[in-house]
């Protein structure tokens, strides 16, 4: 791949010609896999970076430019290849140690090293894949190429590059190339050049190009790292002898200096990647609302000869408006893809699958009741960066449209003002979905009778159903009466349930008393008797009366229901104040404390109990007679002691 950095060109060794007997080891030819596509298909364009900073990097991406990884590199290798089974090594650069790395391409980590048992001392800058599984091998300044067993290390001579010319930075097997020729990225006193090896070890330099350490393949196209940092498409490879410039274009300015380069295709073999994208229950099948949809990527490789470049979107943009997902997707075991997190409604899978094997991907996602979206189920499968279908062609292998069935439920009320009042509900039922239904039913959980005009709704179609109910005296005084009702109905058999409704009909408050106050004298007190009464329409609590003085009467209940009343008394002692005026005066105020509520609702009467109070009765002077009253005093002493003697007398005669 990449020659020293000491010098902005490398110096030219002389050119030696390929001979017979290395060419017979080269073993060009590549018998193409049973069921090749007309091409290649494209894979990624890896590229690894030399600044020899100590942050080097594997750099991924697509044929247009678009980077799609970069992980850290564990030294600046020469040269990197990958082998059509996926496998990825590096080589030294120029460390002495002459190591062949096997390396993670996902991570970029290290997984196995083997030591190259080739001639000592050379700057190895060119390793590619060979299409039986071995590795071509170059070095800066050196015309010679070498075959390099991975398993083990051992070098043998492959090819002698063409006289003039020396190793700039990689070798291919062109794919679909009707003359299997090898092409060579060589160097020479006028700078850098494409040169065809063919079969028979004969070689053709067919054009120069900007100055490259790097070469890779994919979808038969082939591709140059340059020193510069330009990854460049060469736009035509001829075939006759030439050293006019050949015709590139820029695909990408990486930003940094690159050593080596490769892709999947740089061994001449073809993938052959089938996607398909299926889901129970099947394409076009109804989802009823509340159910899955299980979605199965598969990706086919069995027919491939080389691994194939997985870089997949799954477009779930269609289905997420009408679910979420259930379990997350994963790759089949052993894969080797890489599946991304949800974003967006999409996720990426992306990957080498190797030659002969087929992998899978797996979601399933649950069906929104009642959800917002359009009610169907539509996944896609594209390629990474190609627009994403408007249409799903019924006869798609990577488009799949599943209908939701699905119901809807509101529900709504007619305002109340007090217990024992009627509230009107009205159940709205409408078939959001794309099947139709039957067997319509809506019931409360209360038992309350609900009357539907249709049981059957079409895509679309809505019904109102009603019932009633009465306000107790517990919904009034929570200031609302919330109702409920669910809805099902009927599809091919299967039930579907509707999300269940409620609604509340609020009943504004309406807290009121009354209170009248009498009394009536006992003794020195008055007893007052207040007759408190509820008038409004919530139950009242700590119902209570307070009379004259602020002092609290006393009541046998301090609950209250609408209309109900109760009769509190509060003796109070008569003053002098009373007595004087005539009358005991008094006031009272009652009070009770309505539903929820931080202040009492009030009420206030007045009384007065007359006071009458008892005089000595006064006897009258009798009228004068004319006699002096000495007189009559002196007869009746005379008359009453005749009366004794008289009595004496005869006591006597008796004894």
């Amino acid at each position: 791949m990449a020659g020293p950095r000491r010098s902005p060109r490398r110096p030219v060794a002389g050119g030696l010609a390929l001979t017979a007997a290395a060419a017979t080891v080269l073993y060009w030819t590549h018998p193409a896999p049973a069921s090749a596509a007309p091409s290649c298909q494209q894979a990624h364009l890896l590229v690894n970076t030399g600044t020899l900073s100590g942050d080097e990097r594997l750099l991924r991406y697509d044929p247009t430019g678009r980077l799609r990884a970069s992980v850290q590199a564990q030294r600046p290798y020469g040269d990197v290849a990958v082998l059509p089974d996926g496998t990825l090594y590096g080589v030294d650069l120029d460390n002495g140690s002459d190591t062949l790395y096997r390396i993670d391409l996902a991570t970029g980590a290290e997984t196995a090293t083997v030591p190259i048992s080739g001639p000592p001392g050379r700057m190895y800058n060119a390793l590619t894949a060979a299409p039986d599984g071995s590795l071509l091998l170059g070095a800066y300044a050196d015309d010679e190429v070498l075959r390099l067993d991975p398993a083990t290390g051992a070098t043998t001579p492959a090819a002698t590059l063409p006289a003039g010319w020396t190793s700039a930075g990689d070798f291919l097997t062109l794919a679909d190339d009707p003359d299997d020729d090898v092409l060579a990225v060589v160097e020479g006193s006028t700078g850098d050049a494409l040169a065809r090896i063919h079969p028979d070890g004969t070689t053709t330099v067919i054009g120069t190009v900007p100055e490259s350490w790097g070469a890779m393949q994919s979808g038969g196209q082939v591709y140059l790292a340059g020193s510069d940092g330009t990854v460049r498409r060469v736009d035509a490879l001829p075939t006759a002898a030439s050293t006019a410039p050949l015709p590139t274009t820029d695909v990408v300015a990486t930003g940094t200096t690159l050593y080596g380069a490769t892709s999947v295709g740089d061994a001449g073999l073809c993938a052959d990647l089938v996607t398909d994208l299926s889901v129970s229950p099947v394409d076009g099948a109804v989802v009823d609302a509340g159910g899955t949809a299980t979605y199965t990527l598969t990706l086919d490789n069995t027919d491939g000869a080389a691994a194939a470049q997985v870089d997949t979107v799954l477009v779930l943009d269609g289905v997420l408006d009408d679910a979420a997902v259930d379990v997350p997707a994963t790759a089949s075991a052993g894969s080797g893809l890489q599946v991304s997190p949800l974003t967006g409604g999409r996720i990426e899978v992306g990957g080498l699958l190797r030659p002969g094997t087929t992998a899978t991907v797996t979601l399933r996602v649950r069906v929104t009741p009642s959800g917002t979206g359009d009610h169907l189920l539509r996944a896609l499968a594209v390629p990474f960066g190609t627009p994403v279908p408007t249409t799903c062609a019924p006869s798609s292998p990577t488009c799949t449209d599943n209908p939701v069935a699905d119901l809807a439920l509101t529900q709504t009320g007619t305002p109340v003002g007090r217990a024992g009042e009627q509230v009107a509900w009205t159940h709205q039922v409408t078939n959001t979905g794309r099947a139709a239904l039957t067997g319509l039913v809506v019931t409360r959980p209360d038992g309350g009778a609900v009357s539907c005009p249709t049981t059957s709704l079409a895509p679309g179609a809505t019904t109102s159903c009603t019932s009633t109910s009465t306000a107790a005296q517990a919904d009034v005084d929570a200031g609302t009466l919330t109702g409920a009702s669910a809805a099902r109905a009927t599809r091919g058999g299967a039930t579907l349930q509707a999300v269940p409704a409620s609604a509340a009909v609020a009943v504004p408050a309406a807290p009121a008393l009354t209170l009248t106050a009498t009394g009536s004298r006992v003794g020195d007190r008055v007893r007052w008797t207040y007759l408190v009464t509820n008038t409004g329409t919530v139950t009242l609590h700590e119902v209570g009366v307070t009379g004259p003085g602020a002092t609290a009467a006393s009541c046998p209940v301090t609950v209250l229901g609408p209309g109900a009343a109760t009769t509190c008394t509060l003796d109070v002692v008569l003053t002098d104040a009373d007595r004087a005026a005539g009358a005991a005066a008094g006031s009272g105020t009652a009070s009770g404390l309505p539903p929820g509520a931080a202040a009492p609702v009030l009420a206030t009467a007045q009384g007065s109990v007359p006071l009458v109070v008892a005089r000595t009765p006064q006897v009258a002077d009798l009228p004068t007679t004319g006699v002096d009253g000495t007189r009559w005093t002196g007869a009746a002493l005379v008359l009453l002691g005749a009366g004794t003697a008289a009595l004496t007398l005869a006591r006597r005669r008796r004894a």
